[in-house]
């Protein structure tokens, strides 16, 4: 069923996404659909959550150099797994997640916030480690801008892989050390 989703998700765009025509493609009826994602949005993240490729998983290293230089290297492994199709479709999908209130909420509540939780939880560790000083709200932005690089990297450097190793050497780890005065 989620593979329907994405198949005319491809083919007509989030905002002419239908049950009707999800149930049809899937051949199963519209009660069904309703049953497992009481909303459009719902259904949405749900197929492309089944749809990622599996990213390697991310272990924790003794030191914030080793988890910044494995988080430097993770995107471009995925990045080779994902398509045109798939860039086509997320750059559709972001715009849909602006224009629609309710998909937004979804997306960054389902999508965005247990990946910029997860982020932030590095600079987190380092700081029970001693290696930097606790600054959330820098924490939290600088999670936000990794998102960033790796969202538009394709639109910014077309058919290249993510910059974010060079990303994580020029803004982040000076973010870390900055100390105004």
């Amino acid at each position: 069923m989620l593979s329907a989703v994405i198949e005319l998700i491809r083919e007509v765009g989030y905002e002419r996404l239908t049950y009707d025509a999800v149930a049809g493609r899937a051949h199963t009826s519209k009660a069904t659909l309703y049953r497992l994602w009481p909303d459009k949005p719902g259904m949405v993240v749900a197929a492309l959550e089944d749809h990622q490729p599996a990213m390697d998983p991310f272990v924790p290293t003794e030191s914030l150099e080793g988890d910044l230089t494995q988080l430097g290297q993770r995107p471009h492994r995925q990045r080779q797994r994902k398509n045109q199709a798939d860039l086509d479709m997320m750059f559709g999908l972001l715009r849909a997640a602006v224009v629609d209130v309710e998909f937004g909420d979804v997306v960054r509540r389902q999508m965005l916030e247990p990946g910029l939780d997860q982020l932030s939880a590095i600079f987190t560790r380092a700081v029970a480690r001693g290696e930097i000083e606790s600054d959330p709200r820098l924490f939290r932005r600088l999670a936000e801008s990794i998102v960033e690089c790796l969202l538009f990297a394709a639109l910014i450097s077309p058919g290249q892989p993510p910059p974010l190793a060079e990303h994580i050497e020029v803004l982040v780890k000076p973010a870390l050390t900055y100390r105004p005065g």
